[in-house]
């Protein structure tokens, strides 16, 4: 038989150790929710060539318990030719020739962290990326992402609106189904930090398979038989 003799000297470091790793995590945890952005992602549809600015809105929230100094970059992820883009901080508004900037928030304050595109009257989409982090602690930070579509002159808003995604949520297959003809032609299904994982050509289908995506929220994109972009969906996967 064997016999085991736990020392308390022993168990005083064990319980030391255990007690090291719990707050370290309680330290990440609560870290990685001192900055946040609502809402995530943010989808702008319908922008017509006749629009001059169109605005994305979302709020910057300054979650730790003291003053905190946050920087933002902006990536233009993709934008049609012809179109700029612009951040609208709690400060200013930046145009395209500043892509990053430093803001002061007290404790719990919340802030602008807007994104505009300027079509300049050409048809078109963009993907903007906002990344904020903490300057004192670059392991604090979050990620938004802002989608802008615009409804091509072929493609009205009432065939937008007739274009229908099922069922979402879904664990395995997805369909799109649209009463205005066969106008969309490509889709392509993006994570939230605006990487493309799947891509589907439509031609004789209709159903597209994600059953081996992992589980969270994506981005389906609708494009039509020029490759501009019809309509976004968000889609849950089980």
């Amino acid at each position: 038989m064997t016999v085991f003799i736990h020392s308390p000297e022993k168990n005083k470091d064990m319980m030391k150790n255990l007690l090291a790793i719990l707050l370290t995590i309680c330290t990440t945890v609560v870290l990685s929710a001192q900055v946040s952005v609502s809402p995530s992602p943010v989808i702008v549809e319908g922008i017509t060539v006749q629009d001059s600015d169109v605005a994305a809105y979302s709020t910057m929230t300054n979650d730790a318990s003291e003053e905190r100094v946050y920087r933002w970059v902006r990536t233009e992820l993709s934008i049609s030719d012809g179109w700029e883009s612009a951040v609208c901080d709690k400060n200013l508004c930046w145009f395209s020739n500043v892509d990053t900037k430093e803001v002061t928030m007290a404790a719990g304050e919340e802030g602008t962290m807007d994104v505009h595109v300027y079509p300049n009257g050409v048809e078109g989409s963009a993907v903007v990326q906002i990344v904020i982090t903490d300057v004192a602690d670059t392991t604090i930070s979050v990620t938004n992402l802002y989608y802008f579509n615009a409804t091509p002159s072929s493609t009205n808003e009432v065939q937008v609106e007739k274009i229908t995604m099922f069922p979402n949520p879904t664990d395995d297959v997805f369909s799109i189904s649209s009463s205005s003809g066969n106008v969309v032609k490509k889709v392509v299904v993006y994570n939230l930090i605006g990487r493309a994982v799947r891509e589907f050509e439509t031609a004789g289908n209709r159903t597209f398979n994600v059953a081996d995506l992992p589980r969270g929220n994506y981005l389906v994109r609708m494009l039509d038989k020029d490759g501009n972009s019809i309509v976004t969906r968000l889609l849950q996967k089980l």
